[in-house]
């Protein structure tokens, strides 16, 4: 319980960081244009994408829109909860 499974998409490159609930950096890497990755780990998660608009991001399955990086910003950071929502 309290595993969420991600699948992520990068239409240019981007740099991706994320940590599951304990801490532990599951996935600490560049994405590069045209790849994708998939990760599974135990809630929350806690995530930060460096180039957010070229990333697209499914949890669970389902297509998830990336919470606006802060104005003039292209850096997203945001948790997932272990019902696969946003934060």
């Amino acid at each position: 319980t309290g595993q969420v499974s991600l699948q992520v998409s990068f239409t240019a490159d981007s740099w991706v960081e994320i940590y599951d609930g304990s801490g532990k950096a599951v996935l600490y890497d560049l994405g590069q244009a045209g790849t994708g990755r998939s990760v599974t780990a135990t809630a929350p998660l806690s995530v930060t994408f460096g180039n957010a608009p070229a990333v697209a991001l499914q949890v669970n399955g389902r297509a998830v829109a990336l919470p606006a990086p802060p104005a003039g910003q292209t850096v997203a950071r945001f948790s997932i909860g272990p019902d696969g929502s946003l934060h």
